[in-house]
């Protein structure tokens, strides 16, 4: 099985119906894999699987610069951290 993290502007036309009718009514939380990149942009995707190819289908990233400098999030706490 090839698996493939891709941009959802990338995937084909048949490929975005699929995505868009496997998550018509919307996603959950327990839905969305989200992990850091080797370069600290943290990225959210959704899965599609699409006959032999699991896809990873961006929803998000934000740069960890923006996380640790941007004054406006002062007192957010992240969903999953533990301090």
């Amino acid at each position: 099985m090839q698996r493939l993290i891709v941009e959802f502007k990338k995937l084909t036309l048949e490929n975005r119906k699929a995505f868009s009718e496997l998550y018509a009514d919307g996603y959950g939380d327990n839905e969305v894999v989200s992990f850091t990149s080797s370069s600290g942009t943290k990225i959210q995707c959704l899965p599609l699987r699409v006959g032999d190819i699991s896809y990873l289908v961006k929803i998000g990233s934000v740069s960890r610069d923006f996380w640790e400098n941007d004054q406006s999030l002062e007192g957010v706490v992240e969903i999953g951290d533990n301090d």
